[in-house]
């Protein structure tokens, strides 16, 4: 028994094979290349201040909600420039509807009317250049067409007192610049 603890030799940790540590691989910059799909919902408010033909405030004022989404794709070059385009599309709540009247001006006659605009789709297409400053930071500049579909009521009693409730939908056109 004794021969065989003499026999025995012992193992140091400095003896165990160890494996190298993992080589780290070097981090891929961010860059902006690449497209996205998104969606926002939130509140809108809308105001026109307008003076009618008599002086009068014909303004609207309306509070609702907006809901959509958007798809673009951004594309990064040179060190830090990004230029990409961006199509939004959202549907509103926007309605507003106050006492109007409608003229008769060759009899010279004056009617009370209800009048309703609604605004009931947005939608934009814009294309944009920016820098990016900083790592995940860009500061740009956009501009595009925008688009709106508005829906007009009026509705008022004739002068034969029949019910008369004309109504119209419009699609405008315009522009958007932002930063």
């Amino acid at each position: 028994i004794i021969a065989a603890f003499a026999a025995a030799t012992p193992a140091f940790a400095a003896d165990l094979a160890v494996k190298a540590p993992p080589i780290a691989a070097a981090p891929v910059p961010f860059t902006w290349t690449g497209c996205h799909v998104g969606g926002h919902l939130g509140g809108v408010v809308s105001e026109d201040k307008t003076t009618g033909i008599l002086g009068n405030s014909v303004g609207f004022s309306s509070t609702g909600f907006v809901g959509g989404g958007q798809i673009g794709c951004d594309y990064q070059f040179a060190p830090g420039w990004v230029a990409g385009v961006e199509g939004r599309a959202a549907w509103t709540s926007l309605k507003n509807t106050h006492a109007g009247i409608v003229r008769f001006p060759a009899l010279g006659v004056t009617i009370p009317s209800q009048f309703t605009l609604s605004n009931d789709f947005l939608a934009s297409a814009t294309a944009r250049l920016g820098y990016s400053v900083a790592d995940r930071w860009l500061v740009f500049v956009r501009g595009g067409a925008a688009w709106t579909r508005e829906k007009i009521d009026i509705a008022f009693t004739n002068l034969a007192g029949i019910p008369v409730d004309p109504g119209a939908t419009t699609n405008r056109a315009g522009w958007t610049v932002g930063t």
